[in-house]
Protein backbone atom coordinates (compact mmCIF):
# COMPACT_ATOMS: atom_id res chain seq x y z
CA UNK A 1 0.00 0.00 0.00
CA UNK A 2 2.63 2.46 1.04
CA UNK A 3 3.83 3.00 -2.63
CA UNK A 4 0.55 3.64 -3.77
CA UNK A 5 -0.11 6.43 -1.04
CA UNK A 6 2.77 7.99 -1.65
CA UNK A 7 1.79 8.70 -5.56
CA UNK A 8 -1.39 9.77 -4.07
CA UNK A 9 0.21 12.12 -1.75
CA UNK A 10 2.28 13.40 -4.58
CA UNK A 11 -0.23 14.02 -7.10
CA UNK A 12 -2.25 16.17 -4.85
CA UNK A 13 1.00 18.46 -3.66
CA UNK A 14 1.45 21.43 -6.18
CA UNK A 15 2.61 21.60 -9.70
CA UNK A 16 4.68 24.96 -9.98
CA UNK A 17 4.11 26.21 -13.64
CA UNK A 18 0.71 24.24 -13.76
CA UNK A 19 -2.12 26.53 -11.63
CA UNK A 20 -4.38 28.17 -12.31
CA UNK A 21 -3.78 30.49 -8.96
CA UNK A 22 -2.07 29.51 -5.19
CA UNK A 23 -1.56 31.34 -1.93
CA UNK A 24 0.86 30.21 0.41
CA UNK A 25 1.78 32.26 3.87
CA UNK A 26 5.13 33.23 3.07
CA UNK A 27 3.58 35.90 0.25
CA UNK A 28 4.73 39.30 0.99
CA UNK A 29 0.69 40.30 1.52
CA UNK A 30 1.35 38.10 5.06
CA UNK A 31 5.03 39.95 5.41
CA UNK A 32 3.00 42.29 8.26
CA UNK A 33 1.09 40.25 9.70
CA UNK A 34 -2.65 38.28 8.49
CA UNK A 35 -5.93 41.07 8.18
CA UNK A 36 -9.22 40.69 6.50
CA UNK A 37 -8.99 41.26 2.80
CA UNK A 38 -4.95 40.41 2.74
CA UNK A 39 -4.62 38.15 -0.94
CA UNK A 40 -1.22 37.10 -1.42
CA UNK A 41 -2.82 34.56 -4.57
CA UNK A 42 -0.35 34.58 -7.48
CA UNK A 43 -3.33 35.40 -9.82
CA UNK A 44 -6.09 37.79 -9.73
CA UNK A 45 -8.60 35.43 -11.90
CA UNK A 46 -9.34 32.95 -9.29
CA UNK A 47 -8.87 33.67 -5.70
CA UNK A 48 -10.49 36.36 -4.02
CA UNK A 49 -8.72 38.04 -0.43
CA UNK A 50 -9.55 36.64 3.43
CA UNK A 51 -12.56 36.91 4.67
CA UNK A 52 -12.00 36.70 8.45
CA UNK A 53 -14.36 35.86 11.23
CA UNK A 54 -15.33 37.44 14.27
CA UNK A 55 -12.59 35.88 16.25
CA UNK A 56 -10.47 35.76 13.86
CA UNK A 57 -7.88 38.17 15.23
CA UNK A 58 -4.65 38.07 16.75
CA UNK A 59 -3.05 35.95 18.77
CA UNK A 60 -6.29 33.55 17.09
CA UNK A 61 -4.84 33.86 14.28
CA UNK A 62 -1.02 33.85 12.95
CA UNK A 63 1.42 33.32 9.92
CA UNK A 64 3.72 31.14 11.70
CA UNK A 65 5.75 27.67 11.69
CA UNK A 66 3.91 24.28 11.58
CA UNK A 67 6.66 23.27 14.10
CA UNK A 68 4.18 24.67 17.18
CA UNK A 69 2.63 21.19 16.61
CA UNK A 70 5.59 19.89 19.00
CA UNK A 71 6.42 17.36 16.53
CA UNK A 72 9.65 19.48 14.53
CA UNK A 73 7.85 18.45 11.46
CA UNK A 74 7.33 21.32 8.78
CA UNK A 75 5.87 19.27 6.19
CA UNK A 76 3.02 22.27 5.11
CA UNK A 77 5.24 25.28 5.73
CA UNK A 78 6.84 27.50 2.78
CA UNK A 79 9.49 29.80 3.79
CA UNK A 80 9.25 28.73 7.21
CA UNK A 81 5.30 29.86 7.64
CA UNK A 82 1.75 28.73 7.48
CA UNK A 83 -1.70 30.02 8.64
CA UNK A 84 -2.88 28.98 11.87
CA UNK A 85 -5.70 29.04 13.66
CA UNK A 86 -6.09 28.65 17.38
CA UNK A 87 -7.99 30.53 20.12
CA UNK A 88 -6.40 29.16 23.65
CA UNK A 89 -9.48 30.19 25.28
CA UNK A 90 -11.74 27.73 23.69
CA UNK A 91 -13.52 30.45 21.29
CA UNK A 92 -14.05 29.93 17.74
CA UNK A 93 -12.03 31.03 15.03
CA UNK A 94 -12.99 30.70 11.28
CA UNK A 95 -11.82 32.23 7.70
CA UNK A 96 -13.27 32.18 4.76
CA UNK A 97 -11.51 32.19 0.90
CA UNK A 98 -13.91 32.39 -2.29
CA UNK A 99 -13.08 31.27 -5.89
CA UNK A 100 -13.86 34.47 -8.09
CA UNK A 101 -16.28 35.02 -9.94
CA UNK A 102 -18.66 32.22 -9.71
CA UNK A 103 -16.18 28.96 -8.36
CA UNK A 104 -14.22 26.39 -9.54
CA UNK A 105 -14.82 25.81 -13.45
CA UNK A 106 -15.70 22.69 -14.95
CA UNK A 107 -12.84 20.47 -14.69
CA UNK A 108 -10.33 22.20 -12.11
CA UNK A 109 -9.41 21.18 -8.69
CA UNK A 110 -8.67 22.75 -5.53
CA UNK A 111 -6.23 21.46 -2.94
CA UNK A 112 -5.58 22.49 0.11
CA UNK A 113 -2.89 21.07 2.91
CA UNK A 114 -3.49 20.78 6.58
CA UNK A 115 -1.57 19.92 9.65
CA UNK A 116 -2.68 18.62 12.81
CA UNK A 117 -1.53 17.14 16.24
CA UNK A 118 -4.40 17.06 19.22
CA UNK A 119 -7.71 16.10 18.14
CA UNK A 120 -10.00 17.75 21.02
CA UNK A 121 -12.73 20.47 20.20
CA UNK A 122 -13.18 20.43 16.70
CA UNK A 123 -11.36 22.21 13.75
CA UNK A 124 -11.02 21.54 9.73
CA UNK A 125 -12.67 22.55 6.86
CA UNK A 126 -16.46 22.87 4.86
CA UNK A 127 -16.33 23.02 0.92
CA UNK A 128 -19.62 25.46 0.38
CA UNK A 129 -21.28 26.13 -2.52
CA UNK A 130 -22.56 29.30 -4.07
CA UNK A 131 -25.60 29.82 -1.39
CA UNK A 132 -23.25 29.19 1.34
CA UNK A 133 -24.45 25.79 2.03
CA UNK A 134 -21.88 23.23 3.27
CA UNK A 135 -21.64 20.44 0.30
CA UNK A 136 -18.23 19.08 2.53
CA UNK A 137 -17.05 19.17 5.66
CA UNK A 138 -13.82 17.20 7.03
CA UNK A 139 -13.59 17.83 10.54
CA UNK A 140 -10.96 16.48 13.28
CA UNK A 141 -12.72 16.37 17.08
CA UNK A 142 -13.36 13.39 19.10
CA UNK A 143 -9.94 12.02 18.60
CA UNK A 144 -11.46 10.78 15.27
CA UNK A 145 -10.72 12.26 11.49
CA UNK A 146 -14.30 12.03 9.75
CA UNK A 147 -16.34 13.80 6.39
CA UNK A 148 -20.06 14.56 6.27
CA UNK A 149 -22.19 16.50 4.41
CA UNK A 150 -20.46 14.45 1.07
CA UNK A 151 -23.01 12.66 -1.35
CA UNK A 152 -21.04 9.61 -0.75
CA UNK A 153 -17.92 8.67 1.53
CA UNK A 154 -18.91 9.86 4.50
CA UNK A 155 -17.78 9.10 8.13
CA UNK A 156 -14.47 8.35 9.40
CA UNK A 157 -11.19 7.74 7.12
CA UNK A 158 -9.33 6.20 10.49
CA UNK A 159 -9.28 7.01 13.79
CA UNK A 160 -5.36 6.03 14.72
CA UNK A 161 -3.88 8.91 16.58
CA UNK A 162 -0.46 10.82 15.39
CA UNK A 163 1.62 13.29 16.63
CA UNK A 164 2.49 13.96 13.28
CA UNK A 165 -0.43 14.57 11.21
CA UNK A 166 -1.08 15.50 7.82
CA UNK A 167 -3.81 16.07 5.09
CA UNK A 168 -4.22 17.04 1.75
CA UNK A 169 -7.65 17.71 0.84
CA UNK A 170 -8.52 17.46 -3.10
CA UNK A 171 -11.43 18.86 -4.95
CA UNK A 172 -12.14 18.17 -8.52
CA UNK A 173 -15.53 19.70 -10.42
CA UNK A 174 -16.42 17.43 -12.88
CA UNK A 175 -19.31 19.86 -13.79
CA UNK A 176 -22.33 21.91 -12.18
CA UNK A 177 -23.50 18.43 -10.51
CA UNK A 178 -20.82 18.21 -8.54
CA UNK A 179 -16.88 16.44 -8.49
CA UNK A 180 -15.01 14.19 -6.34
CA UNK A 181 -13.25 14.84 -2.89
CA UNK A 182 -10.27 13.40 -1.73
CA UNK A 183 -8.12 13.11 1.58
CA UNK A 184 -4.89 12.05 1.67
CA UNK A 185 -3.06 11.62 5.00
CA UNK A 186 0.59 11.69 5.96
CA UNK A 187 2.88 11.89 8.53
CA UNK A 188 3.26 9.29 11.73
CA UNK A 189 0.03 7.37 9.58
CA UNK A 190 -1.02 7.00 6.04
CA UNK A 191 -4.32 6.92 4.71
CA UNK A 192 -6.79 8.02 1.64
CA UNK A 193 -10.18 8.47 1.44
CA UNK A 194 -12.34 9.78 -1.44
CA UNK A 195 -16.21 10.47 -2.67
CA UNK A 196 -18.19 12.63 -4.61
CA UNK A 197 -20.12 16.25 -3.77
CA UNK A 198 -23.06 17.75 -5.05
CA UNK A 199 -23.16 21.31 -6.50
CA UNK A 200 -20.15 23.53 -7.80
CA UNK A 201 -17.61 25.02 -5.06
CA UNK A 202 -17.96 28.79 -4.39
CA UNK A 203 -15.58 28.80 -1.08
CA UNK A 204 -13.89 27.10 2.02
CA UNK A 205 -14.46 27.71 5.58
CA UNK A 206 -11.55 26.72 7.96
CA UNK A 207 -12.29 27.02 11.40
CA UNK A 208 -10.60 25.31 14.86
CA UNK A 209 -12.67 25.70 18.16
CA UNK A 210 -13.79 24.26 21.65
CA UNK A 211 -9.64 23.87 22.19
CA UNK A 212 -7.83 24.27 25.41
CA UNK A 213 -4.47 26.01 26.08
CA UNK A 214 -1.89 23.52 24.57
CA UNK A 215 -0.35 24.59 21.02
CA UNK A 216 -0.64 20.64 20.10
CA UNK A 217 -3.89 22.03 19.72
CA UNK A 218 -3.84 24.14 17.02
CA UNK A 219 -4.80 23.94 13.21
CA UNK A 220 -2.08 25.03 10.73
CA UNK A 221 -2.87 24.96 7.02
CA UNK A 222 -1.19 26.11 3.85
CA UNK A 223 -0.40 25.92 0.08
CA UNK A 224 -4.29 26.89 -1.43
CA UNK A 225 -3.93 26.10 -5.16
CA UNK A 226 -6.10 26.09 -7.65
CA UNK A 227 -5.48 23.42 -10.69
CA UNK A 228 -6.45 23.71 -14.27
CA UNK A 229 -8.81 21.43 -16.17
CA UNK A 230 -6.92 17.79 -17.19
CA UNK A 231 -5.81 17.87 -20.40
Amino acid sequence: MKPLLSILFLACMPVMGEQVDSDRADREAYKDGWADGDDGSSSPASLGGWVLGENAKEPNIAIASSSGLGTGKTDIDTGGVAFKLHDPTGGNVDVFRFIDPTGLENGESLAIDLAVNFRGGYKGIDARDGDGKTVFNFNIGGDDHVVDKATTGNGSIGNTYAAHTTFVVTFKQDDERGGTWTVVRGGGVTATASGRYSGRIRSLKIYNGGQGAEPENALYFNNLRVLPASE
